[in-house]
């Protein structure tokens, strides 16, 4: 289904209170077998707009807003942070309500502390209720360096406000461990690309998920991909995947999902030893240079 679909969701496609196609209506199964002809057109029509909703409430976030985990057997799934769920949440309707009053918690030897808040939430949509949902954050955090004092406690209040804010909306909304395809099927056609998102675990070293060079990678420029459209201006570098059994390393495109049609693979010995000629290539062509600007100067 696409992402553009003209379907309202405000409120769930303007569907009464009480019509059994409303996804927040509760139905069993034997209700809906009691409709007979129209059963099929009403679990269709829930299911379309819980799909919808979900894709558009996606479409709202930035790749910057996931945090991408791989697990052992390679696969990869997204969750949302804080700022993303912010995002989404008025997409999908969710309501949070019932908040408590921050409590701060200090540590064991007085010198940090954490914030906690509990608060219950409700989707209008599938008409879900959490209760008692916490959330926290404490003041050791990376985004506290530098703070101190008033503005140190107002900062973690707010942080935890936007936690507590956080986990409902995902638990209400499903995103705490979204596929990858999911995220590439509900950003197609725009300029968001996993690419851009932040790595957990399951890539790496730490200086590897924050941009680093990957341990025994090669140092230089990796080729661009062909079929990806560039993002934010700039080409799609591929990524060096080493040698693995009886296959040779090679630089392959993050984004293969995006085009299974076009497999655009460069073989890695071919590409270094070509970066590493042309490097030669261009120290040699400034030693002549300066070597002549030297005879010159000595005339």
């Amino acid at each position: 289904m696409d992402a553009d679909d003209p379907i309202d969701l405000a409120p769930a496609t303007a569907l009464t209170p009480t019509d059994p196609r409303h996804p927040a209506v509760p139905i069993t199964l034997d209700e809906l077998a009691a409709q007979r002809g129209v059963a099929a057109e009403i679990f269709d029509a829930r299911m379309t707009i819980l799909e919808v909703a979900r894709r558009r409430g996606i479409r709202m976030t930035h790749p910057e807003d996931w945090v991408l985990f791989k697990a052992p057997d390679g696969r990869v799934t997204g969750y949302l942070q804080d700022c993303g769920a912010e995002r989404a949440r008025d997409v999908l309707s969710v309501d949070i309500y019932n908040v408590a009053d921050p409590v701060k918690i200090p540590s064991a030897d007085g010198k940090s502390f954490m914030y906690v808040q509990r608060a219950d939430g409700r989707s209008r949509i599938t008409g879900q209720i959490v209760e008692s949902m916490e959330g926290g954050r404490e003041s050791t955090e990376d985004f506290c360096r530098g703070v101190s004092g008033a503005a140190l406690e107002l900062k973690v209040r707010k942080a935890t406000r936007a936690n507590l804010d956080g986990n409902i909306a995902r638990e209400l909304m499903g995103l705490k461990n979204v596929p990858i395809g999911e995220l590439l099927a509900a950003w197609e056609g725009t300029d968001k690309s996993t690419e851009h998102c932040r790595r957990g675990r399951g890539f790496g070293t730490q200086n590897e998920r924050h941009g680093g060079t990957r341990e025994n990678e090669p140092d230089v420029d990796p080729p661009t991909c062909t079929a990806c459209a560039p993002v934010n201006g700039q080409p799609v570098k591929l990524k060096y995947r080493p040698a693995s059994g009886s296959r040779a390393a090679f630089f392959g495109c993050p984004n293969y999902q995006k085009h299974p049609d076009k497999k655009i693979v460069v073989d890695a010995a071919e590409w270094i030893a070509q970066q590493q000629r042309d490097a030669k290539d261009r120290d040699d062509a400034k030693q002549q240079d300066a070597e002549l600007a030297a005879r010159e100067r000595e005339k």
